[in-house]
């Protein structure tokens, strides 16, 4: 009784593992996204404090998203 119910437990544990893989995979390449999308802006024809804004934020999303181990102990 307890077999059967441990085999179907444990076959759905790769396709958990692809989904949380592949949802950290997509955040880090749309992260990669924000700065190009910001540069196609016509940033330039605003005013000063526009420009300053959109200049810091493709300053700060190049700084790429990262998986830190830390919350694991490591």
């Amino acid at each position: 009784q307890l077999v059967p119910l441990l085999r179907s437990s444990v076959g759905h544990l790769p396709f958990l593992w692809a989904i949380v893989f592949g949802t950290i995979a997509n955040q880090i390449y749309n992260s990669l996204s924000v700065s190009d999308t910001l540069y196609d802006l016509n940033w330039y024809t605003g005013d000063i404090w526009e420009i300053k804004v959109i200049r810091f934020m493709m300053a700060r999303s190049q700084i790429p998203a990262t998986l830190p181990a830390a919350p694991f102990g490591l």
